[in-house]
């Protein structure tokens, strides 16, 4: 094994000192770039890569890509050479940043960036770029590699295809090598070419392994465990370095939660089958940190066997997914604990979620309809409608999902929005078991974190006796309306706003103006019929307090918070003038707060024409 291990690296060195002989020979940075890139082992790496990967040159231009690039695009590789670099992503400015620092600093690293997809979609990445300079230190190309940070359901997928391929490419490996050892002296110049390629290859995809943020490591199990390569992403997520695991191979099971550790256990230890089997993701592992901390990981791990079909060693990736596990928690608890507020609302109260199953009915709401929560608990097809209305139906909280529906709307007596939030009010007769109720009720969206609808919210609330104190009401306000309709002395009511809301048949009598041709009306427009103009009479006195009120009368006289007052007016009766005696006095509701006033008019002209003929005499 030695033996051919050395073999191999001497054939590696030939080739690289071969091909750089050839690319000096051939004089361009373009023609090593094309050899770079047309490299069938360089080409089927970059394929199999999961990350999207790009070659810029130095004018900025795609001049080839991986598939991974062509899929997060929506273009093909052929439509994507020769487009600039920073036409592909949604913030055009910040790439051109990227490729420009790139080519003056040498690299760039874990750079946000969003591809734009030809759909135009937005796919969030972290972006590393590396410029490779020929002996001047020009720059030839940009290389790029782009980490996916929104999909990672399908990372997994992608990266258990990622590790059968890189066994294909092993072995492709190994004949490209026994067949450069076979042309090695007929083709001395392309085999070291071709070495010098490979050599720069692997040189770049160790960076990008170094450069990654999750842990890459390989774990040999023969002739004896340990590892022989660990990233330093390891670091970073677990606060060793990786010296400590080539040092102490047990270092991970001494580290892993009490708990998880039967489970690295039984794959690194333990019930280890010889047998061929394929690569698989482990659950989520906790790492308790030195500190006491812990954090998560999700881990997909490959077998590796040796020429005799023996298990040889185990190469994994492992991601830090502390951040998703802590919001999960997060969320969970945060839900729970909206479920339990929900719980002991006093107002009936239900939720569904996106599908328009029920996945909240409190004890409010049980008590309404007589419907228990374990029995109505992820049921959908509209079964939230059948204790109101007695067979599935939309109702308000489905016309948050869809508000053009006219005939859900015709349920309620009326349906207003207000901001997001729907409102309605109608008499239910199946409301507590057959009783009936005048409900009202008020249904909102729910949304996530990214602004996504994921359900919605409907609370109700029984206004049996408030509907019932507002008839009663409408009935004493009526036979009040009545009872004033039908006083001797010319009598109206003005509200807080000073509009009419009350006009009599005598004041109808003594103004000539009709009921229904001053009823809410304002800007003292019930000065008219007595002086000809809107302006402020003895009823506004009551509101402003203006001494110059005085002036349209003969005296005021004010007991407690009534007004008396006693003026010639000339227009009465249409023109024919008379005394009048009139008292104004404010109107309070029952909690003591003034809603309006209320002026009676009587005609004393007769009275006055008395005390005048005895003043005479």
């Amino acid at each position: 094994m030695k033996d051919e291990a050395k073999t191999r690296d001497q054939l590696i060195r030939e080739l690289a000192e071969l091909r750089s002989r050839a690319t000096r020979t051939s004089g361009g940075e373009s023609s090593e770039l094309n050899v770079q890139l047309a490299d069938p082992l360089v080409r089927s790496m970059l394929e199999a890569s999961i990350d999207p990967y790009l070659a810029i040159d130095p004018d900025g231009r795609v001049c080839a890509a991986n598939s991974a690039t062509s899929r997060i695009i929506g273009c093909s590789c052929g439509e994507l050479a020769g487009r600039l670099f920073h036409d592909l992503f949604s913030n055009q400015e910040k790439a051109l940043g990227v490729f420009q620092r790139a080519c003056l600093e040498g690299e760039v690293r874990d750079c946000h960036l969003e591809f734009l997809h030809r759909d135009g979609g937005r796919i969030a990445v972290l972006f590393n770029a590396l410029a490779h300079r020929n002996p001047l230190g020009q720059v030839v190309a940009v290389f790029g590699v782009a980490h996916d940070i929104t999909t990672r359901e399908r990372r997994k997928e992608e990266l258990k295809r990622y590790r059968e391929h890189l066994e294909e490419l092993v072995e492709e490996r190994t004949v490209e090598l026994a067949s450069a050892n076979e042309l090695l002296q007929q083709e001395i110049s392309e085999r070291r070419k071709a070495e010098n390629a490979l050599r720069r290859s692997e040189e770049r995809f160790r960076r990008l392994a170094e450069n990654a943020p999750d842990i890459i490591y390989r774990y040999e199990l023969l002739p004896k465990r340990r590892y022989t390569y660990v990233s330093p992403a390891v670091k970073t997520i677990t606060g060793h370095d990786p010296e400590e695991y080539y040092s102490d191979p047990e270092l991970p099971f001494k580290l892993v939660h009490p708990d998880d550790r039967p489970l690295l256990e039984a794959l690194f230890l333990h019930d280890m089958p010889t047998e061929y089997f394929p690569a698989v993701c482990l659950p989520a592992l906790r790492w308790v940190l030195d500190d006491g901390s812990i954090v998560w990981t999700e881990e997909h791990a490959a077998p590796i066997y040796d020429e005799e079909g023996r298990l040889a060693a185990i190469e994994g990736i492992a991601r830090n997914i502390s951040l998703r596990k802590n919001a999960e928690q997060a969320q969970r608890m945060a839900h729970q604990q909206l479920l339990g507020i929900i719980e002991f609302l006093p107002d009936a109260t239900f939720v569904i979620d996106r599908h328009r199953k029920v996945i909240a009915w409190n004890r409010a709401i049980e008590e309404m309809t007589n419907v228990r929560k374990d029995d109505i608990l992820g049921k959908g097809e509209h079964a939230h409608a059948v204790p109101f209305y007695g067979k599935p139906q939309p109702i308000l909280i489905d016309m948050v999902f869809d508000q053009t529906d006219e005939g859900t709307a015709g349920l309620y007596d009326f349906v207003a929005k207000k901001g997001n939030t729907l409102y309605a009010e109608a008499y239910v007769p199946m409301a507590y078991g057959g009783k009936g109720a005048y409900l009202w009720m008020a249904a909102s969206p729910l949304y996530d974190e990214n602004g996504e609808l994921i359900g919605a919210i409907e609370s109700i609330r029984d206004v049996t006796e408030h509907k019932q104190s507002e008839e009663a009401l409408q009935v004493a306000h009526q036979k009040l309306l009545d009872i004033i309709d039908f006083l001797p002395d010319a009598t109206f009511v003005i509200d807080q706003e000073r509009k009419v809301i009350a006009w009599n048949r005598a004041i109808e009598k003594m103004t000539g103006v009709r009921k229904e041709s001053i009823m809410g009306k304002g800007g003292y427009a019930y000065g008219i019929p007595f002086y000809g103009e809107p302006r402020p009479i003895l009823i506004d006195f009551l509101f402003s307090g203006d001494p110059t009120s005085r002036l349209n009368y003969d005296f005021i006289e004010k007991k407690g918070s009534t007004l008396y007052a006693e003026a010639y007016v000339p227009m009465s009766y249409r023109g024919k003038g008379a005394y009048l005696w009139i008292i104004a006095s404010p109107l309070y509701d029952r909690n003591g707060r003034p809603i309006g006033a209320i002026e009676s008019i009587r005609d004393i002209t007769d009275r006055k024409k008395a005390e005048e003929a005895l003043q005479k005499e």
